[in-house]
């Protein structure tokens, strides 16, 4: 996608510029905040488990949904096929923005900004794998050290903060870092 980027620009500066903006974007806005959004709002959404209430949203199939989603990365959260994001959903959220943002968008800067948007999902599977493989990974960084503790504290002590796995900014934004002790 940079490559076909590169191809619709008219010069080099032109494409540097392009990159300098938008693959940054790309990277650093829309995909921390689609990480934290699924993960926040539809990873960790809450549902009404009560079948028996007219209003539930629980029924077996979505229940089973739900816990095959998200829930069974929190219980078993060393299983490798349950941490990085599977081909299926990388070609659905390429489709989908694509779709989306090409009737808002010129071509040299839709796909540099999907470029951006790939390896910012890229970036975030090897992070995520190497906060929970450590014995495969260990960068270091006191970055990663401090989003790894972060990320394990989200598994073990409260799920209900801390969503972030590349960035803590959305967090801070939305007001769900961690609870500072006096």
């Amino acid at each position: 996608m940079m490559g076909i980027s590169y191809y619709l620009c008219s010069s080099v500066y032109e494409f540097l510029q392009v990159f300098a903006f938008w693959f940054t974007l790309g990277v650093a806005i829309m995909w921390t905040l689609l990480e934290y959004v699924q993960h926040r709002f539809i990873l960790h959404q809450e549902i009404h488990l009560d079948p028996n209430e007219p209003w539930s949203e629980a029924g077996g199939e979505r229940n089973a949904d739900y816990f095959s989603r998200h829930i069974h990365h929190h219980v078993f959260m060393n299983q490798r096929f349950r941490i990085a994001l599977n081909l299926r959903s990388y070609a659905e959220y390429m489709i989908c923005g694509i779709a989306l943002f090409h009737v808002i968008l010129e071509p040299r800067v839709l796909y540099m900004l999907a470029s951006g948007w790939i390896s910012g999902s890229l970036l975030y599977d090897f992070i995520h794998l190497a906060f929970h493989f450590e014995d495969m990974y260990q960068l270091p960084f006191a970055w990663y050290q401090d989003m790894k503790s972060a990320h394990m504290r989200h598994h073990y002590r409260d799920n209900s903060r801390e969503f972030g796995v590349t960035t803590a900014a959305w967090d801070h934004i939305m007001g769900t870092e961690k609870h500072i002790k006096n």
